[in-house]
């Protein structure tokens, strides 16, 4: 015969209650802290300091996210500059992401770290010659900055003013394309990748609009 060994219940019920019984606070705290990656003196901390931390790392993804632009070849442009701007009342915190390509055709992408989901593309006027913000060119929408739209604008193939009695840039038939009709459709590739980068699969299905004037 063989012999079965019952255990005891006050014992079953004892090991029951241990497998039921919650982490000790340390535990938690250290499962906590390989979550978050964040190292902190201990589970003592209260909202204040949650919340606090939880700003610092948001910001500071948002600035390597800007800072991995910088010196990159996209769709035959090279980044030249990469700055997250700090948010004002009137403008929210955005990076600003300028390229070029040639001969002087430049773009910058404004990339807002709260993104509504819109991109709005921004034509020049008269020769153009300098890219416009969206806050202080009339015309575009109002508020585009403030809203969370991301933009795009460009000098349109070259460096000068709008009113540009000299003009002598048109002489040169590389420059005078990127005026007449090649500069929307050789940034904007780029431009598109650049926002990829930063958005990746949340800028599939959105909307993007173009608004300019005159000769923009």
């Amino acid at each position: 015969m063989t012999d079965i060994f019952l255990q005891p219940a006050e014992s079953t019920e004892r090991e029951s209650r241990k497998r039921l019984m919650p982490r000790p606070k340390n535990q938690l705290c250290k499962h906590a802290l390989l979550t978050t990656a964040v190292i902190l003196a201990g589970c003592g901390g209260n909202g204040n300091d949650i919340l606090a931390t939880n700003i610092v790392l948001a910001n500071a993804s948002a600035q390597s996210r800007c800072d991995a632009f910088i010196g990159r070849k996209v769709e035959g442009a090279t980044v030249t500059r990469a700055a997250l701007v700090s948010g004002s009342p009137r403008v929210p915190e955005y990076c600003s992401v300028t390229a070029k390509m040639p001969k002087e055709l430049e773009f910058e992408v404004r990339l807002p770290t709260d993104w509504n989901r819109r991109i709005v593309f921004m034509g020049g006027g008269g020769f153009d010659g300098a890219i416009r913000s969206p806050e202080n060119y009339t015309s575009v929408s109002p508020d585009v900055s403030a809203r969370g739209y991301a933009t795009i604008a460009s000098n349109h193939g070259h460096t000068g003013g709008a009113v540009d009695p000299d003009a002598t840039w048109a002489l040169d038939s590389q420059m005078l394309d990127d005026y007449a009709n090649q500069s929307v459709p050789r940034v904007l590739p780029a431009a598109k990748a650049i926002l990829r980068e930063r958005y990746g699969d949340a800028l599939t299905g959105t909307k993007m609009v173009y608004e300019g004037c005159s000769g923009g």
